[in-house]
């Protein structure tokens, strides 16, 4: 007996009616997969809330702690004048505020936590997701939004910027300088490194102590250590090294584009970044690749001097009779500074020139304790 197989229509009517079925069931399944990712969220910042009031009231052990209020900045959560190690199951908001009441979050409209481009509030006594307001921000370089402080449109030095470096991590930079279309931001706080598993934020368990330059990469015992600090002539090539390690997974951010500003200093082309003697040379085995940042320039950073506390944050401040008209909000004991890639008088110099404590810009010993690397990164303007 001969089979009768399907006809030409029975198989179009059978490929039509799973086209309806999946034109109906595919829109179902994204709508429950959002929903998924929304409930999540939500549970991620409560998690968090409760996480914050664990910390206060573990901080009130230690002695009468009552904030009125915190804030969030680059997923660093800060309550009254102490900066609160808050662990979650979940995720921490990039950024926001929020007002306490004898150590109780207030669950009203005066709360806010922004994930990336999601908001959430209080109303009515739940948890609402939102799109995060973006107003007061101008975006730069497809990664930072800057926080318009002189609301005039403009990118000005000095404004806040937060920038998601990589898919993880969410760091608070500043404007330092502006040059054509391109914006300099340097970042909040010093970084280190100890290893490709150990590396990120400075603080008093790692301060990221380096040297501008070693006498291993200076490779000249006889010349290293003339005068009281030092020769200069390579330049800050153990800090650069040090700087680029600690800053190479921040695949959002573009790689350092040439910047040979002062001469001699260091150039990057296509991808490659080198250094220059005080000849002008390039200095041999120093090559890397894909740079990210880079270290400020001392011009950059002449203005600071206790006026622009932004340049001097996270410092050890402790004992330096800062005027508190002008003293930053955060002080990091053994952390004394961040070095320049300048030199006094150039590289010629014995000294390097890093930025201290309370902001003074001065020149020291090329392994003066203490001093780290800040980074600095360039981006176009959108």
């Amino acid at each position: 007996m001969k089979e009768k197989g399907f006809t030409l229509i029975e198989l179009l009517a059978v490929i039509v009616i799973l086209a309806i079925i999946a034109l109906i069931a595919v829109p179902i399944i994204i709508d429950i997969i959002e929903d998924s990712k929304k409930e999540a969220l939500k549970r991620s910042a409560e998690n968090y809330l409760k996480a914050v009031e664990l910390a206060i009231a573990k901080e009130n052990l230690n002695g009468e702690f009552n904030p009125n209020n915190c804030t969030i900045e680059s997923g660093i959560t800060k309550c009254g004048d102490k900066t609160l190690n808050v662990t979650v199951d979940g995720e921490i908001p990039d950024s926001g505020e929020f007002t306490l009441v004898n150590g109780t979050i207030k669950k009203d409209s005066t709360m806010v936590l922004t994930y990336k481009d999601k908001s959430l509030t209080y109303s009515s006594g739940k948890l609402v997701l939102g799109e995060a307001d973006l107003t007061k921000y101008i975006k730069l370089g497809g990664i930072c939004k800057v926080v318009d402080s002189n609301e005039n449109d403009t990118i000005d030095v000095g404004e806040k910027t937060f920038c998601q470096v990589n898919d993880e991590n969410n760091y608070t930079f500043y404007v330092l300088s502006i040059e054509g279309s391109n914006v300099n931001l340097i970042m909040e706080r010093n970084v280190y490194y100890n290893s490709d598993t150990d590396y990120g934020l400075a603080d008093e368990t790692h301060t990221g102590e380096v040297e501008w330059i070693s006498k291993a990469d200076f490779n000249d015992d006889s010349t290293w250590k003339q005068g009281p600090g030092g020769n200069s002539g390579k330049g800050p090539i153990t800090a650069m090294r040090y700087l680029y390690n600690a800053t190479k997974d921040w695949t959002n951010v573009p790689n350092l584009k040439d910047a040979n500003r002062e001469l001699p200093g260091i150039e990057t082309i296509s991808g490659v970044t080198k250094m220059k003697d005080k000849s002008g040379n390039y200095v041999d085995g120093f090559e890397l690749t894909n740079l990210k940042a880079r270290l400020p320039y001392s011009s950059e950073i002449a203005d600071a001097n206790g006026t622009n506390s932004y340049l001097y944050d996270y410092i050890d401040l402790n004992g330096w009779g800062i005027n508190e008209s002008y003293k930053p909000e955060n002080s990091i004991t053994g952390i004394n500074g961040y070095w320049t890639a300048s030199a006094a008088g150039g590289f010629i110099s014995y000294y390097a020139i890093y930025i201290y404590n309370w902001g003074s810009v001065n020149a020291d010993a090329l392994d003066m304790t203490g001093v780290g690397v800040r980074p600095v990164i360039t981006l176009s303007i959108n």
